[in-house]
């Protein structure tokens, strides 16, 4: 009888120990595949943490993730956003700080002493850029797979485009402030992936800078693509260019393709969104001839 019992004692311990053992086991995997956290505190920084990372590990956002500004805006809703002070991160406590350029002083600091990773991202809208900061965010997420995915994703894309129909019609690009896009800069690139050709390039404007009045006035371009109507409008001087009784003519007399702000003001893989919007916009004008063929 005693060895029966004893017997039995020995099996239940064997199966408990067992079973608490690769409960153990079960819960220290898991563990070592949990994604670090994340806080950001820059609303273009936010776009690449949005692009990347699923939801269930971003703790927070910068205050701007939710203006009409941020491309991401819709997927923002609902996380928590911060001006980014330091007693803000420590009460996050995230595994990752993605900082901004309006970082706290002291935070690099802070984040040491507290065993947090403070990463930064280049600034630029450059696709070089762009590629380089996905990677980056990818290995520190653990998401160095899926970031390789999207960046393959966005290229073939821009394979396809450059396979879509061409025009020769110039598009000028014009903001609230009167500013334009020249050659260099990625807008310029922009317009010339949709399939035109550059009006401020064609007259040697570099960079960005004021549109001269005089010059749509006497030579008008063909297109004007127009964005950040919807975001500051209001915001902009008297004095603007874009309010010259001349400039808002030309605006009612030829195409004009209108682009939401957060298409362009950060850099992102939604950039080649923002082709498509012109394109979508420009074949609804009827703006690429049928006689010009793809270009080979």
């Amino acid at each position: 009888m005693t060895s029966r019992l004893t017997y039995k004692i020995c099996s239940l311990a064997a199966m408990l120990g067992w079973s608490f053992g690769s409960a153990l086991a079960t819960q220290t995997s898991n563990s070592s595949t949990i994604s670090p956290t994340i806080v950001s505190l820059d609303y273009c920084a936010d776009q690449y943490v949005l692009t990347l990372a699923n939801r269930a590990v971003i703790k927070a956002l910068s205050t701007e993730a939710g203006r009409n500004y941020s491309y991401y805006h819709d997927k923002a809703a609902g996380i928590p956003k911060i001006k980014g002070s330091i007693s803000e991160v420590v009460f996050y406590q995230p595994d990752i700080v993605l900082e901004g350029n309006n970082t706290a002083a002291h935070l690099k600091q802070f984040t040491e002493r507290l065993d947090i990773k403070l990463l930064s991202l280049g600034y630029g809208f450059d696709q070089k850029v762009i590629y380089k900061n996905l990677s980056a965010l990818g290995a520190a997420l653990g998401e160095a797979e899926r970031a390789e995915n999207l960046i393959a994703a966005t290229q073939s894309k821009i394979l396809e485009l450059q396979e879509a129909r061409k025009s020769h019609l110039k598009a000028a690009y014009l903001t609230p402030s009167g500013y334009t896009a020249g050659s260099g800069t990625f807008v310029d690139t922009i317009i010339k992936m949709a399939g035109f050709e550059s009006y401020a390039g064609n007259h040697n404007l570099n960079g960005w800078q004021t549109l001269p009045v005089e010059l749509i006035v006497i030579e008008p371009p063909d297109i004007v693509i127009t964005s950040f109507y919807d975001t500051n409008l209001a915001s902009q001087s008297n004095w603007s260019h874009a309010r010259h009784q001349r400039v808002r003519a030309l605006l009612t007399s030829i195409p004009t393709i209108d682009l939401p702000g957060s298409m362009l003001a950060c850099g992102g893989l939604f950039f080649v969104e923002a082709v498509n919007a012109i394109r979508t916009q420009a074949d609804a004008l009827g703006l690429y001839s049928s006689q010009e063929e793809p270009q080979k």
